[in-house]
């Protein structure tokens, strides 16, 4: 997880902490899976931090001009095989795949509607996720 500063990184790892906290008081999942699962998600400043991901979700406010700049800096620092997925819900993919040098390794999230019942390009639908496919 990366914001703009410390103090944003910290309160978003503390809601995803509280998250798995309250799976695990319901008994969705074990203390022991819930502490695992909170020591694998980290919080940075720098785009650098996800030089070795093999995807990032990105979840910015919905500006296309926002989104393409986050893209542009992920781009930038992720290995050439990772997939970047955006969270949108009205803006077009296409376009803000097109900032990168990988136009066919994004994705939206399975909570974006933009392309519910819509086959974009030469993808398909894979449960959580729009898998490029051969054209």
């Amino acid at each position: 997880m990366t914001d703009l500063d410390e103090e944003r990184v910290a309160k978003g790892l503390a809601a995803v902490a509280a998250d798995i906290d309250a799976s695990v008081a319901k008994g969705r999942m074990s203390p022991d899976k819930g502490n695992r699962l909170k020591a694998l998600v980290t919080g940075a400043t720098d785009m650098g931090a996800f030089a070795g991901a093999d995807f990032v979700i990105e979840a910015v406010f919905e500006r296309m001009d926002v989104k393409k700049e986050v893209f542009r800096q992920l781009d930038a620092v992720m290995k050439p095989e990772a997939i970047l997925f955006t969270n949108t819900s009205a803006l077009d993919i296409d376009q803000i795949a097109a900032v990168t040098r990988r136009p066919t390794s994004r994705s939206p999230t399975p909570s974006s509607t933009r392309w519910r019942g819509r086959r974009p390009g030469p993808w398909r639908r894979s449960r959580a996720r729009w898998i490029p496919t051969s054209s």
